[in-house]
């Protein structure tokens, strides 16, 4: 079996030559893999028997940082901490809107969403907030960041159909959302089943940009229609599951409920080592 890990953007400085230290960069996050199984109270030694693969676009987002324009962030931010700040506590966003000016100098309003953000996930503040907005806007709008990711994603998959393995992809934050992206509009490597962590396209923001490319469906390439998706309780970006009339698919997503006891709840480690997910990338 080949397990492909695709890392989010959190996951950089990994484009070295020196195997020393990416190898014990990755060993972390297999080691996360093992704590869950652990958990779970499976045998991490089947591990030994599987071909895993990290995917990583952290150090790919950082070659563009030149080209990310900041003015635009500010307003994309702000939008998508109003969805979130609503779902929380719609009453506090318009108390908010009614005391400061919804745009200006030093951005008050935004201020004021990340403070009722806050009040529920300690850990968010606006600077990622926008990071999200930027690597949303590279990769749907800039081409030819769109195609060196769409090249590191396709060579793992590559490899693994060279060598006629069963093929599982777990994808992790914002590239969970380009794993799928990518899936949809490819049908050329057959993929036995697709995990999302911290997937965050029941944001209206996220789902809005995807269904202006195509509907929300079931990729092709996904044998038997295999696609699991974790709604994390701690996760901002997480918190709903894919269904209802947004997510028509056939067949439908499977949204496991996940809770993560973590001080970093978005972060890969902290999915990782959740037995939930463990033994779902182990029951592969």
């Amino acid at each position: 079996m080949k397990l492909i890990l695709v890392l989010g953007i959190w996951n950089y400085n990994l484009d070295t030559d020196d195997d020393e230290i990416k190898h014990k960069i990755e060993d972390i996050w297999i080691d996360s893999l093992k704590e869950g199984l652990k958990i779970a109270k499976l045998d991490s030694q089947k591990l030994n028997s599987v071909d895993i693969e990290l995917v990583y676009f952290g150090d790919l987002y950082r070659k563009f940082d030149t080209f990310i324009a900041d003015s635009s962030d500010e307003l994309e931010a702000q939008m998508l901490a109003e969805e979130i700040a609503c779902e929380i506590d719609k009453d506090q966003v318009d108390l908010a809107k009614s005391k400061v000016q919804i745009m200006g100098p030093g951005n008050q309003f935004l201020k004021e969403l990340v403070k009722i953000i806050q009040g529920k996930f300690p850990f968010i503040d606006s600077s990622i907030l926008k990071i999200f907005c930027q690597e949303t806007d590279l990769y749907f709008n800039n081409k030819k960041y769109y195609n060196l990711g769409r090249e590191i994603f396709f060579s793992a998959l590559k490899r693994a159909s060279k060598k006629k393995q069963k093929i599982v992809v777990v994808g992790h934050s914002q590239e969970s959302v380009i794993s799928y992206d990518l899936l949809v509009n490819s049908n050329e490597y057959p993929v036995n089943k697709l995990i999302t962590l911290g997937l965050p396209l029941a944001i209206k923001n996220f789902n809005k940009i995807l269904k202006s490319r195509h509907e929300i469906e079931m990729p092709k390439s996904i044998k038997d229609g295999k696609w699991f998706n974790t709604v994390g309780i701690e996760d901002f970006v997480s918190l709903y599951p894919l269904n209802g009339s947004i997510f028509r698919t056939s067949p439908t997503i499977t949204n496991i409920p996940v809770q993560i006891y973590d001080h970093s709840p978005h972060d890969i480690r902290s999915y990782l080592s959740n037995p939930i997910v463990a033994s779902e990338i182990y029951m592969s």
